[in-house]
């Protein structure tokens, strides 16, 4: 606590929680897996009013283009053509959108909370977690194991209130790597 009261906010920024983080890891010799890796590096994004899949998805696609080196306009129509023919919201609490793009060796997540929620369908208008998911057709394997780590972590009983009630990207990314989920090694 004392280097981060000293030092420039900007070069510890998360710094702390994040060893700390790695401390808890070790001690509860939490052995992880492929989806613990892509949280880890994975953009949090915290919402702070209701958006639509589509408002959504077009906001996040320049950055995963940038990422994966494929044009935005392709990322924007595979979502979107992949919601209109499978609705990815699981439930009234989580959507896990993810698509297969062209290429070798790229996967990308973001994570997404939104208290107000992100509009999917008449049903699903009030999503409050989404975890969207893309990967070449090579990590398929990788893309069907983050699906189903996905799901067994919002299977957690007390997951939807920890993820309401989380106070920064940090402690969301700890909850998510930070408990006794099934692990798919």
């Amino acid at each position: 606590h004392l280097l981060k009261r000293i030092t420039d906010s900007k070069l510890t920024e998360n710094l702390l929680e994040d060893e700390l983080r790695e401390v808890l890891i070790d001690r509860d010799e939490i052995v992880q897996d492929n989806f613990d890796k892509l949280i880890k590096k994975a953009p949090i994004i915290d919402l702070e009013r209701t958006i639509s899949f589509e408002e959504l998805i077009k906001q996040l696609a320049p950055d995963i283009a940038e990422e994966i080196n494929i044009p935005d306009k392709e990322i924007i129509s595979l979502f979107l053509e992949r919601q209109k023919n499978f609705n990815m919201a699981v439930s009234p609490f989580l959507a896990i959108p993810h698509i297969v793009v062209k290429g070798k060796d790229k996967m990308f997540m973001r994570i997404i909370r939104s208290r107000e929620g992100i509009y999917f369908t008449e049903k699903e208008s009030h999503i409050k977690a989404v975890f969207l998911l893309g990967g070449t057709e090579d990590n398929r394997n990788l893309h069907l194991k983050t699906i189903a780590s996905m799901a067994t972590l919002t299977g957690i009983e007390s997951f939807q209130k920890d993820w309401l009630s989380a106070k920064s990207g940090i402690e969301l990314k700890n909850l998510m790597i930070l408990n006794n989920r099934k692990r798919f090694l």
